[in-house]
């Protein structure tokens, strides 16, 4: 069961008379904005549309006992050249945050960066704003966690800098959990971001180049022969000669990369992440140092009313310390799961 209300984007004046339509059946908001629609469980698409409002589309995946509450806000049509969206309002725990590519790009004080997002997101905040560390509703930095397409990675944003370490034309969506999330994600929990990226664009080749003051960036997109799509980016950061305006004594060096390679359901995907902070006190240089790569192949299936996803992953994770200790640690796992809906909904997953 679908159960949830339609507001306006931006407030929360509900929205009468809106249209919440999943295949064939649809059911229109009461003067609260509430709706309800009974569905069998599973994964569904739900448009959602309004006279003067821009037509909202949403992914949600229903249980076979229980009602998914949710709520979908319409921005009227056409929208303003400038616009600020302001959510203040308490949500349920289970609940997630959706923002989808096109809103995270355009997110006030995201810097068209979408990673930058999660840390703007209410309950949220960024204790140490030189470190890449995120505190979600007060809890242990460590218990929470960031996935990328299903792979745990130790951090989002750069040392000192702040750039996030995706490339922000690949985001294709992000979910932040802040609290109650199932247990298929296993070992979190504080809270906890779910970021998927997208595959190239199938229409030939595509490509751009964003320079800036302290780095470079470049992606680029390429449909291959039998129906393969490829796509690669990389950010190289040069903040030095800046950061010597201010002091000299400190020199600071960042680099990401992101290779994804598909064909049908079966994906091959590459990233990584390289920061280095030094620091000459005229006695003994230190040096801060985080990295991490990770490799995976997956591969997603749909028939009918069966759904599977199976996963290989491996990963490097490396960190040394101003004091000289420091860590490495390899990594190799499997994850995998399955979703049955055939009289109801059986789901089950492991890693």
């Amino acid at each position: 069961m679908l159960v949830g209300r339609v507001l306006v984007r931006g407030g929360v004046a509900p929205l009468c008379n809106a249209r919440v339509q999943v295949g064939e059946l649809a059911a229109l908001s009461d003067e609260q904005g509430a709706f309800q629609l009974t569905l069998a469980p599973g994964s569904i698409e739900v448009v959602v549309t309004a006279a003067g409002y821009e037509t909202l589309h949403a992914r949600e995946w229903l249980i076979a006992r229980g009602a998914r509450v949710v709520e979908y806000r319409l921005a009227p049509s056409p929208a303003p050249r400038y616009q600020t969206t302001v959510a203040g309002e308490a949500r349920h725990e289970g609940e997630r945050v959706t923002i989808e590519r096109e809103e995270l790009r355009r997110v006030p004080g995201g810097l068209g960066d979408p990673v930058h997002t999660v840390a703007m997101l209410p309950g949220v905040a960024l204790p140490l704003p030189l470190l890449p560390v995120l505190v979600v509703r007060g809890a242990n930095p460590g218990t929470s966690a960031f996935l990328v397409d299903g792979m745990r990675v130790p951090q989002l944003f750069h040392l000192l800098i702040g750039d996030g370490s995706l490339a922000p034309g690949l985001v294709e969506r992000v979910d932040f959990y802040p609290g109650g999330f199932d247990a298929s994600f296993a070992r979190a929990t504080g809270g906890l971001s779910d970021i998927e990226t997208r595959a190239a664009r199938s229409d030939g080749l595509h490509g751009e180049v964003d320079v800036r003051l302290h780095e470079v960036s470049a992606l680029v997109e390429s449909a291959l022969p039998r129906g393969a799509l490829l796509a690669a980016a990389f950010r190289y950061g040069f903040p030095n000669p800046i950061l010597h305006l201010f002091n000299a004594r400190i020199d600071v060096d960042f680099w990401d990369y992101q290779v994804r390679a598909d064909r049908g359901g079966l994906t091959l995907e590459a990233l990584g992440s390289y920061d280095a902070l030094s620091v000459d006190n005229d006695t003994v240089p230190r040096q801060l140092h985080l990295t991490y790569h990770r490799l995976q192949l997956r591969e997603r299936h749909r028939a009918g009313p069966l759904e599977i996803e199976a996963a290989i992953v491996g990963g490097i994770d490396e960190m040394n310390a101003l004091t000289g200790a420091g860590v490495r640690k390899l990594s190799l796992g499997a994850r995998g799961g399955s979703c049955a809906v055939a009289g109801g909904a059986s789901c089950c997953s492991w890693e």
